[in-house]
């Protein structure tokens, strides 16, 4: 309808839409190697094992695989002009956006903002992806110039790169269930460490997000007692919202006691939230 202006999912989706048609355009040259061990990336049929899942147009795979040093290399001889993973590592870190951000939108519906933030940061940040393309044995597969090949180990960078484009090629291979299905099966390990406190949660900043959308209010930490000798102290702390006293924590310091303080009263609050909705649907039958 004139004069409505697009929602943001629409300008996302189409966004992705185009990078999609302009990638499908593209010509995925042989590069004159064999299907099955190309130059560099070693085992094709052991890398799809790896990461479980099987090409239709094997040369998206390889162009995923295949690192920018590569084509510098190769920029003196026109006849050889491999496809590298730059563009695909923009696609699939779109497209690996979207597809944490709504499975954890849908695995945790009681979840604030700032929790859902957080798992999502860390199932998708460069260190977790990193860790899993070596976990599966990826960088075995890897194309790399004679620059990148000298270094033992490679750059966190690199590793992440890889598996967002190894993500923008399945979604170029075989639409996007297949890609939503392929990365919820290699990042649910990673989402589940997040769910159970991995990294560690900041509950002082989650009482904090919760006490201010319910009560209007940001808790208060008071120190209600400091026992021990001067090497081994041991403070207590109490939460204070509104007044009212709630959970206490007990640490060698201050900074540790109220994180205690703060995660035994945001476990009660949320206990209690879940009890008063379980009460009023009974109430309702």
């Amino acid at each position: 309808m004139w004069g409505c202006k697009p929602s943001l999912f629409d300008v996302y989706s189409s966004l992705v839409q185009r990078a999609d048609r302009s990638a499908k355009r593209s010509t995925y040259r042989s590069m004159n190697l064999a299907t099955n061990d190309r130059d560099g990336l070693g085992d094709l049929y052991a890398c799809q094992d790896k990461i479980g899942y099987r090409f239709r147009n094997i040369d998206l795979l390889v162009s995923a695989l295949t690192h920018s040093s590569v084509k510098s290399e190769m920029k003196s001889d026109p006849s050889e002009n491999p496809d590298c993973n730059e563009r695909m590592e923009f696609l699939g870190d779109a497209i690996l956006g979207m597809v944490v951000t709504e499975e954890i939108f849908q695995r945790f519906p009681d979840y604030s903002e700032g929790e859902l933030t957080r798992i999502k940061s860390f199932a998708v940040s460069r260190r977790t992806l990193a860790k899993l393309a070596r976990s599966i044995g990826l960088p075995d597969h890897i194309r790399l110039g004679r620059g990148m090949s000298d270094h033992k180990s490679l750059p966190i960078s690199v590793l992440a790169n890889v598996v967002e484009a190894v993500i923008a090629a399945v979604y170029m291979d075989t639409g996007y269930e297949s890609v939503r299905n392929f990365v919820i099966n290699l990042l649910s390990p990673a989402i589940e460490a997040a769910e159970h406190g991995h990294p560690p949660l900041n509950y002082k900043s989650l009482l904090q997000q919760y006490t201010q959308r319910h009560f209007d209010k940001a808790p208060v930490y008071r120190l209600i007692e400091e026992s021990g000798p001067n090497h081994n102290r041991t403070f207590v702390v109490v939460s204070i919202i509104n007044g009212n006293e709630y959970c206490r924590g007990r640490g060698k310091n201050k900074k540790e006691a109220e994180q205690r303080s703060a995660k035994a009263t945001f476990n009660l609050l949320k206990a209690q939230a879940r009890s008063k909705t379980s009460d009023t649907d009974v109430n309702t039958e």
